[in-house]
């Protein structure tokens, strides 16, 4: 039975140059180039004009589900259902950093990368506080900076919802009494309490390392179809990401967890769990690796080397 590896370095690609070189020109690929020299090379197209520019739609595509079909306006649905939240028709779920802003500017959206055993006791003092003025909203810890935001029964489809983007506006000023807007014409009493909740945390974390709530990517209840391979064998995916996660519930993909979400992640534990799944009669990995897509956005140059290097290594 042949065995099938589909290795994905997500955010490997640059537009940005040094010294006339892009990331992976810079780093030490021996054995991607030798793979690329005795194989193929093409273009696959992962993202779209018309929808976001985000890693489950490229996700989605690459397992073989038409993302204008299945996507679901964001992977906050995916990452909740990672949690084991079950979600209705008229249920919105957001992705909640954890951020730190000074006054009205986002200085950081992941508050310089918050570790779980600090952003966990934050999450259970905003819920202990905020429960009761907002019975229909959830807040569920993910992990480090990451966050699930429920709103149960809302009154606007997560369609509606314009969210900014944390990690793409760091050192810009907000208005957070206004922080989520609306592109319908109508009054919604969600989106006004989210905006009142946004400014809650706010008070209740002054002073903390992580200092507000950052809502962004509204997204509806996912529901894939099962996946199914034109060959035999079971499958599986290896990843850090909670959205990956929902994905493979959803799809009745084989999931595990290897590694965290960051650009150190342990690339070994991923390689041997990759050998151990098809010694044990798998036929298709699906691998993910965020590193280089967290380098980027960290803007951090040498990391997204260390991430491409190592992943090469292993």
């Amino acid at each position: 039975m042949k065995k099938y590896l589909l290795l994905i370095l997500d955010g490997a690609g640059d537009l940005a140059r040094f010294n006339g070189l892009t990331p992976l020109q810079l780093s030490k690929l021996d054995n991607i180039n030798k793979l690329s020299s005795k194989g193929f090379g093409g273009l696959m197209e992962t993202l779209y004009d018309d929808l976001p520019k985000g890693s489950i739609v490229a996700q989605l595509g690459i397992l073989g589900y038409d993302p204008y079909k299945y996507y679901p306006n964001g992977r906050a649905s995916c990452e909740g259902l990672a949690l084991g939240i079950k979600m209705d028709k008229n249920d919105v779920a957001f992705r909640a950093n954890l951020s730190q802003i000074d006054g009205d500017i986002l200085r950081s959206f992941n508050a310089n990368y918050i570790k779980s055993e600090l952003s966990k006791p934050l999450i259970k003092k905003l819920n202990s506080k905020l429960s009761q003025s907002f019975p229909d909203f959830e807040l569920h810890h993910n992990s480090d900076f990451r966050n699930t935001l429920i709103i149960r029964n809302s009154d606007i489809p997560a369609t509606e919802f314009q969210c900014i983007e944390p990690h793409e506006n760091m050192g810009k000023e907000f208005n957070f009494s206004h922080l989520v807007s609306s592109d319908s014409s109508n009054e919604s009493e969600t989106l006004r309490r989210l905006n009142n909740y946004v400014l809650k945390t706010k008070e209740i974390l002054a002073g903390e390392k992580a200092n507000i709530i950052f809502p962004w990517s509204p997204s509806s209840k996912l529901d894939l179809p099962k996946f199914t391979l034109p060959f035999p064998g079971k499958s599986a995916i290896i990843a850090h990401m909670d959205f990956l996660k929902g994905i493979a519930i959803s799809s009745g993909i084989d999931f595990f967890q290897r590694g965290n979400g960051n650009w150190d992640t342990d690339y070994n534990s991923k390689l041997e769990k990759i050998i151990e799944l098809f010694d044990s009669g798998y036929s298709f990995v699906y691998c993910h690796v965020n590193g280089p897509d967290e380098a980027s956005h960290m803007g951090d140059v040498q990391k997204k080397k260390y991430s491409l290097e190592m992943s090469d290594k292993e």
